[in-house]
């Protein structure tokens, strides 16, 4: 593969995982990760809003906010429990697939 077939390719990867790079790139975001590893409800399947919230120094539409971003990106999942609370998970063998590593948490 020539130089510039080289670039290119780099450039599609990166445009790519942009998302996931702003996403991550974000200190309160990374802190809601490790919060979500660190709480015990995530051998259930998740956490809620407002148990997260809980853990942080951060407002309640300012954890959704940041947790909106981060299920766009891929970096958490959301399962809804009806009626009305929705339940967050890192997903972390997605990040590490989509960096080219995988890695089990």
């Amino acid at each position: 593969m020539d130089k510039d077939k080289q670039l290119v390719a780099l450039k599609q990867g990166f445009d790519e995982l942009a998302e996931l790079f702003v996403a991550l790139g974000d200190e309160t975001r990374q802190h809601l990760i490790m919060t979500l590893f660190d709480l015990p409800c995530k051998q259930q399947g998740g956490a809620r809003v407002g148990e997260i919230t809980a853990k942080t120094h951060l407002s309640r539409p300012a954890v959704s906010h940041h947790l909106k971003i981060l299920r766009l990106a891929g970096v958490v999942g959301m399962r809804w429990d009806f009626p009305n609370n929705a339940d967050f998970e890192a997903a972390t063998r997605q990040i590490y697939q989509q960096g080219g590593y995988v890695m089990s948490v």
